[in-house]
């Protein structure tokens, strides 16, 4: 049985995580971790995903001790954790002049805070078994800055998350617990059959002036980045850890 834990698992990208994992996995166990379970539970219906091998815990994971309190006894009923995948985030664009402290505090809590008190909240189990990969997702914006981006507070924090994939890996390498990163670029949801959602016109007109900058020239997919996941997180990459890979079409080269 492989246990995973999954953060963000109503996003677009988690849906398309639980598929996969789903797929890889015949006798896995995933915990789901959203801010709205119900609207989790009618996505995994819209795209038919059987909810027999998943359980939903509903918190908001900016607050450390309500997440840790709803979580802890559903952990403690599953007994080892395996793999910990981090996708709940959040992305806000505007000029630093115009970005307010409720913005700043906004997304440190979403793209910073959540990872560490999930992480905070998982690792004591993976060290009871001595074993774990953990998967965080920062951004190229963690690594690159792009003409005509107005996301200083936004990319600071997604470099934030990979120094913090870094460290800890170092941290907790010797308890054979295994962490890290993915930045992913520019994704077109309506790659992705799954999701059945598309980006309106106007949408996909502004981004698409960032494909000029990007060797290759067309946006990436979930499928894409969810694949680095499960990759990541298996043993396929038993020795590979601290590592951030940019899954972004080479836009930050």
């Amino acid at each position: 049985m492989t246990n995973i834990v999954l953060t963000g698992a109503s996003s677009k990208m988690g849906l398309v995580t639980i598929n996969k994992f789903l797929q890889k996995y015949a006798d896995c166990k995933i915990l789901c971790i959203t801010r709205n379970a119900n609207s989790l539970y009618e996505q995994l219906e819209r795209v038919n995903i059987s909810t027999d091998q998943i359980l939903v815990a509903e918190t908001d994971l900016s607050n450390t001790k309500e997440s840790k309190d709803r979580l802890c006894p559903i952990l403690e009923s599953i007994g080892s954790i395996d793999i910990l995948v981090n996708i709940a985030g959040f992305f806000h664009s505007k000029p630093f002049l115009d970005t307010c402290e409720n913005d700043f505090d906004m997304l440190v809590g979403c793209n910073l805070k959540t990872i560490y008190s999930s992480t905070s909240i998982v690792v004591p189990y993976m060290l009871s078994s001595r074993h774990g990969n953990i998967v965080n997702i920062s951004s190229a914006l963690g690594l690159h800055t792009i003409n005509g981006s107005n996301n200083v507070v936004y990319d600071a924090v997604k470099a934030a998350v990979i120094q913090f994939t870094k460290s800890l890996a170092k941290e907790l390498g010797k308890s054979n617990i295994r962490v890290n990163c993915i930045c992913p670029g520019i994704l077109h949801p309506s790659d992705d059959n799954l999701m059945g959602l598309s980006y309106g016109q106007e949408s996909i007109n502004k981004i698409a002036r960032h494909l000029n900058h990007q060797p290759l020239q067309f946006f990436g997919s979930y499928t894409n980045v969810v694949d680095a996941i499960v990759f990541l997180s298996s043993e396929e990459s038993s020795w590979t850890t601290g590592a951030v890979l940019s899954i972004d079409g080479g836009i930050i080269l």
